[in-house]
């Protein structure tokens, strides 16, 4: 689902917010696996792993949704 998001902010040409997602994607896996891996092994790289995602997931929403509301003229939240 976070791939077919970020697909999406290639066709509305958000490149710019996209590099700065998976920079922030990569960080959380990074950290999670720093932390999870050697503790819990191959479970705590399948749970890095789904961090990544959720957060790959959540940024891909957000950036679409606000990037929609902002195209159509309606302010983004906290704009008036």
């Amino acid at each position: 689902m976070g791939q077919f998001l970020c697909i999406g902010m290639t066709a509305a040409r958000y490149y710019h917010s996209q590099i700065v997602l998976l920079i922030l994607v990569s960080l959380s896996l990074s950290v999670t696996s720093y932390f999870l891996v050697p503790r819990h092994g191959l479970l705590g790289a399948i749970f890095s792993m789904l961090v990544a995602a959720i957060v790959q997931l959540a940024g891909s929403f957000i950036i679409l949704f606000i990037g929609t509301r902002t195209r159509r003229g309606v302010p983004a939240p906290g704009e008036k």
